[in-house]
C-alpha cells in the first residue's frame, strides 16, 4: 500500500493547493462579475492568495522533484497514464504560470501590497508606457484561467470516475487521510 501512496507532504500540499485553486477561481471569476468597489476589494484578496499558491506550487514542484509521487497501478491502461501525466503536467505548468501572469498585472497597475499584515510585496518592475506586456500577461492569465478551470474540472471529473465507475479506491488509497480510505495518515 505504502508504494501507491503519496507522501503526507505531498498529499497536504495538494490538498492546500487544491481548495486554494478553488478559492482563487472564485475570487478571479466573482471579481470579473462584480461592480467596481466589490471587484477591487476581491482582486486584492485574489493577488494576496495568488501569492501563496505560487510559494505552495514552488514548495510542490520541489517535493516532487526530490520525492516522486507513486507509481500508477499495473491495472491503468495506457491512455489514462499519458491522461494523467498530461493533466498534472498542465496543471503544473499553469498553477506556476498564472501567478506570474497574476503579478505582472498587478506590478503594472496596483499598488504596494499588505501580504495580510505579515509582509510588504515589492513591486520589482513597474510597466511603463508600451502596455503590450500587460496585455500578454492579462490575455495570458484570463485564457489561463480558463485552462485551470478545465483541467480542474477534468482532474475532479477523473477521481469521480475512479471512486464511482471504477470502484478500484485509487485516489482514497493514493491521495487520503484516515482509515475510510484504505490507509493511513503515515507520510
Amino acid at each position: 500500500m505504502d508504494s501507491e501512496r503519496y507522501s503526507l507532504i505531498a498529499r497536504l500540499l495538494h490538498w492546500a493547493v487544491a481548495l486554494l485553486v478553488l478559492v482563487q477561481i472564485g475570487l478571479g471569476f466573482a471579481a470579473d462579475w462584480s461592480d467596481r468597489p466589490v471587484s477591487d476589494r476581491l482582486l486584492d484578496q485574489h493577488v494576496r492568495v495568488g501569492l501563496l499558491v505560487a510559494a505552495l506550487m514552488v514548495l510542490r514542484l520541489s517535493w516532487r522533484l526530490a520525492s516522486p509521487p507513486p507509481s500508477l497501478p499495473i491495472g491503468v491502461s495506457g491512455w489514462r497514464r499519458r491522461a494523467a501525466g498530461l493533466t498534472h503536467k498542465a496543471l503544473y505548468l499553469l498553477l506556476l504560470a498564472m501567478p506570474v501572469s497574476g503579478y505582472v498585472l498587478w506590478a503594472w497597475t496596483g499598488p504596494s501590497l499588505d501580504w495580510w499584515g505579515m509582509a510588504r510585496v515589492p513591486i520589482l518592475v513597474r510597466g511603463g508606457d508600451d502596455e503590450m506586456w500587460r496585455s500578454v500577461a492579462g490575455y495570458g492569465h484570463q485564457y489561463g484561467a480558463y485552462g485551470v478551470s478545465a483541467l480542474v474540472i477534468l482532474h475532479i471529473a477523473a477521481a469521480l470516475h475512479h471512486q464511482f465507475a471504477l470502484r478500484d479506491r485509487l485516489i482514497g488509497k493514493r491521495m487520503g487521510f484516515g482509515t475510510l480510505d484504505g490507509g493511513d495518515s503515515a507520510g
